[in-house]
């Protein structure tokens, strides 16, 4: 029983420390520098929305999305 315990004790910290780092990568992936475009000229972030849109608004939805389901 105690093997038992042990091993499932020890896949809920290693799902907890892998949500906890996707969740930390996305910040991090949002709060880029290079991607904060209000930061740029209103030319050159045109061209950037043009060509790849705006990849934070892309990021929060896969977050809301993945955060929604850790409850399903």
């Amino acid at each position: 029983m105690t093997v038992i315990c042990y091993l499932y004790l020890s896949n809920i910290l290693m799902y907890l420390q892998l949500w906890g780092s996707y969740f930390n990568l996305a910040v991090a992936f949002l709060t880029q520098p290079s991607l904060q475009l209000e930061k740029f000229s209103e030319v050159k972030r045109d061209k950037i929305i043009e060509k790849y849109g705006d990849m934070r608004v892309e990021m929060g939805f896969q977050i809301l999305s993945m955060w929604s389901n850790l409850g399903a």
